[in-house]
């Protein structure tokens, strides 16, 4: 298991394409937040069940 993570590590296109991921998923969590932080409370909502429908789509 162990070799077979640090092969991940070392697979340079996919640990790019793994950071891109990440990065959506922390700009829609701040997108969310600064829509609750505006009291924009439906708007929130409304992204916030999008996020996690797309979220439940995603199988590792």
């Amino acid at each position: 298991m162990i070799l077979y993570a640090q092969k991940i590590l070392l697979d340079a296109p996919l640990v790019e394409e793994l950071n891109n991921i990440i990065i959506k998923i922390c700009k829609r969590l701040r997108e969310i937040n600064e829509l609750y932080n505006q009291k924009q409370w439906e708007e929130g909502k409304k992204v916030e069940a999008e996020f996690k429908q797309a979220l439940s789509n995603f199988k590792l």
